[in-house]
């Protein structure tokens, strides 16, 4: 599963990159998002993107897409 793999991933890298997950759809509540980033022990912060001004900004085509930053988060 895509969550496994970014669980290795993050074990992986993270000393050398931080973690953001994104979420655009407006039809996820708080209450799902938060239970599917406890679930998956997320490794990093899950934002959620009213508007999906960053999704459009980071140039996500779909979800779930994973954006990594240096450690600085630039």
């Amino acid at each position: 599963l895509y969550s496994e793999r970014m669980a290795t991933l993050a074990k992986e890298y993270d000393d050398r990159v931080a973690w953001t997950f994104v979420d655009p759809n407006s039809q996820d509540s708080l209450a799902e998002m938060a239970e599917f980033a406890k679930t998956v022990a997320l490794p990093g912060p899950f934002l959620r993107d009213v508007g999906a001004k960053a999704a459009v900004a980071w140039n996500v085509e779909r979800t779930p897409d994973v954006l990594l930053f240096d450690k600085d988060r630039t």
